[in-house]
Parts: structure tokens; sequence; C-alpha cells
């Protein structure tokens, strides 16, 4: 498992969020990392253990959600 953290960056969605995602390897988040997901997730560190993903997440001052798989949704089909 490749854990991924994001922070939202757009206005209109749960600004400033932070998003913590598993991706099967590295090499499948470079594939799914587009153009349009840069927009609106900006990486805050991947390669992370769970642990780490958990205390990223946890930052007071952001809103938290944990492990969104609806993310993949917006890749291009």
């Amino acid at each position: 498992m490749y854990n991924v953290v994001f922070r939202t960056s757009i206005k209109y969605s749960t600004f400033n969020a932070i998003v913590w995602v598993p991706f099967r390897d590295m090499k499948s988040f470079d594939e799914q990392y587009n153009e349009k997901m840069r927009g609106i997730y900006k990486v805050m560190e991947r390669g992370v253990s769970n642990e780490r993903a958990a205390e990223l997440c946890s930052v007071a001052d952001a809103t938290l959600v944990i492990v969104v798989p609806k993310l993949r949704e917006i890749q291009p089909r």
C-alpha cells in the first residue's frame, strides 16, 4: 500500500480538508494523480505509513477526512 495525504485547495469543496488515500503502489498513484486532481488536491506527503497519515489527518485547524475512495472518481474515463 502506498499512502498519500492530500490537502484540498479549492474553495467550492471542503477547503483545507486533509485527505488520506491508499494507492496500490507509487506507479498507481503517478498514473492517477492527473492535472484535474492537481487542481483540487495538493500532496502533503506520500509514501507514508498509516501512523504518519493518521498524524497528518489529526491537525486541529483542518477539516478531517480519512480514506476517501471517491477521489478516484474524478479520473478520466
